[in-house]
């Protein structure tokens, strides 16, 4: 595990901060899995409950429960992933940690590159918000003296005059600190919230994995991927929009402060920088919202009871209705008893038989049919009609035209 220095509160504010906090982030990461791994009471446990799960399957193929290839298929995936990323660091690290620590930070500086925008990661960004402060706090302090100085310059033609006690402050002093005030929180929340809760969620990754294994439990493993994936896209987002306000940022902090240094008025320039600076957070806010509804809108394939005891539809043979959820033994407040589990497992297998049965009736129907048929078009004719006999109208002709006709002959 990396050894994080300390915090330096004299140095660049926003990268001491940065840097520090991502640090901390990815120690606390891969400290929480160790400390919930093998050896310890969480790992203990993890191994009880991967012996209950198994004994559950073989008390189902005890009782006659019919466990179709596709389930058990899913069954086996889903205890090599539990085990694999529970139990085992290198493929917790390589499918999981450094997806979603290093994966968005990547992302978004080749996004940000390809767009034309200057990036260079997380630490990069904060440098540059820490010298666009920077520049601020020197246009202030630049400003401010001279603002001073031509306040106690003494007038030509009064060589006595007094010398002012409190100069008077420079125009727009105030929006240039609120803007710098505004950047420095927008780029830390940004940067750092969703490092925070990923950091967090890394950390309990095994517990939430294996809650995968059971149906009570496996809304908690749904849940911590939708907040994985909406950290994810966050991480990625953040960059992408901080890199586009420092874009339109830092040349009017330039500007400030080159007008500041000369004897030119910086007009609404300031009011411009807050305007920016809040604007880019209002921004910022709305896109991790929306990542954050595109995180949480993840869903996993849930398969229904119909589907699994349906049978495959065959050309012309009708399907029997399933077996509703009421009578399967699913409960809607919570998960069925043995007895409803039981009575579940007849009812299918009556299902399944009467289906099967109904698919031989109509197959030999079929094949009945088709004879007939065969016999009518060689002109061998059918047994039950006289010879000659075959495709006359057996039924009295009903139309008014017709009846007209029979009656004139």
């Amino acid at each position: 595990m990396p050894t994080c220095p300390a915090f330096d509160p004299l140095g660049p504010y926003v990268s001491s901060v940065v840097s520090y906090i991502e640090c901390q982030g990815l120690t606390i990461g891969e400290a929480g899995y160790r400390a919930l791994g093998p050896g310890s009471a969480f790992g203990m446990a993890l191994t009880g409950l991967l012996t209950i799960y198994v004994a559950l399957i073989g008390y189902r193929l005890l009782l006659g429960s019919a466990v179709m290839v596709r389930d058990s298929v899913v069954t086996a995936v889903k205890l090599g992933l539990v085990l694999a990323l529970a139990t085992q660091w290198s493929a917790y690290r390589v499918l999981v940690f450094d997806v979603v620590t290093q994966v968005p930070e990547a992302a978004a500086t080749g996004l940000s590159g390809t767009a034309g925008i200057a990036s260079n990661g997380n630490s990069g960004i904060a440098t540059r918000v820490d010298r666009a402060n920077a520049a601020i706090a020197d246009a202030i302090s630049t400003k401010t003296k001279a603002m001073a100085t031509s306040a106690t310059a003494p007038a030509p033609s009064s060589p006595n005059a007094p010398t002012a006690v409190n100069p008077p402050a420079a125009p727009g002093m105030d929006s240039l600190q609120w803007s710098s005030g505004v950047l420095s929180v927008t780029a830390l929340a940004g940067l750092l919230s969703v490092r925070i809760i990923a950091a967090l969620l890394l950390a309990l990754g095994p517990a939430f994995i294996a809650a995968a294994l059971f149906d009570a439990t496996r809304g908690l493993f749904v849940g911590w991927l939708r907040v994985l994936a909406a950290t994810f896209l966050g991480a990625l987002a953040v960059p992408v929009v901080l890199n586009l306000e420092l874009a339109v940022f830092e040349p009017q902090v330039l500007a400030v402060r080159d007008l500041a240094g000369g004897t030119q008025d910086i007009g609404a320039l300031p009011v411009q920088l807050l305007g920016t600076a809040v604007f880019f957070a209002f921004v910022l806010i709305a896109v991790l919202a929306a990542m954050a509804r595109a995180g949480l809108a993840f869903r996993l394939p849930e398969r229904s009871l119909q589907d699994t005891l349906r049978l495959p539809k065959q050309p012309g043979v009708p399907l029997l209705p399933a077996p509703s959820l009421a009578f399967a033994g699913v409960a809607a407040d919570g998960m069925p008893s043995r007895a409803q589990q039981l009575a579940s497992a007849a009812q299918a297998q009556d299902w399944r038989e009467a289906r099967m049965a109904q698919q031989v009736q109509s197959a030999q129907r079929a094949a009945s049919l088709r004879d007939e048929a065969g016999n009518i078009g060689t002109g061998r004719g059918s047994p039950n009609l006289p010879l000659g006999q075959e495709g006359r109208r057996s039924a009295p002709r009903k139309s008014s035209a017709a009846t007209r006709r029979d009656d004139l002959t």
